[in-house]
């Protein structure tokens, strides 16, 4: 999904690298040229690789999108997910409900995610945080409490589903 960049996009290339086909699913108004480019690098290199522009607000473009993808490479059996950046903002300067709604909005997606599969076909959910939350990072505080709400939303969604985690 979205975190196709840096450590997303390294995922790819380790799981193309093994013979495992690789999909990738995007929002529209993302800049996705770095992606493009590394996906076509391991496309050169022999690697199957798919890539969908999704409206991942939409349940029935997310599962249209899936579809093509299984049609082309076969059954979803993993999802890797990064949780996105934010603008830096002080810890002191943000209201509860923007720090609500973005971290909402990562769990969601990773839901529709993990919803667009059929039952029992996932095998693997891996989620990425942020430096920020490992770390810390000045103006990252909802990046870092965005990444434990994903985590733990990716720990409870394997769980339920009867798959493994990696955090």
């Amino acid at each position: 999904s979205r975190g196709a960049r840096g450590a997303g996009l390294a995922l790819a290339q380790v799981l193309a690298c093994c013979g495992t086909a690789v999909a990738v699913i995007d929002r529209p108004e993302d800049d996705d040229r770095e992606l493009v480019a590394g996906l076509e690098e391991l496309r050169s290199a022999g690697a199957r690789v798919g890539y969908e522009v999704v409206d991942l607000t939409r349940p029935t473009s997310l599962a249209a999108g899936v579809n093509r993808i299984e049609a082309r490479l076969g059954p979803v059996t993993a999802i890797g997910h990064a949780v996105g950046v934010s603008d830096p903002v002080p810890f002191p300067d943000l209201t509860d409900i923007e720090i609500c709604d973005h971290a909402a909005g990562e769990v969601t997606v990773l839901e529709r995610l993990v919803a667009s599969v059929r039952p029992g076909q996932l095998h693997m959910v891996i989620d990425f945080g942020s430096v920020a939350g490992r770390y810390g990072l000045p103006g990252g505080a909802v990046t870092a409490l965005s990444s434990a709400a994903l985590a733990a939303k990716a720990a409870d969604l394997a769980a339920a589903g009867g798959c493994r985690n990696l955090h």
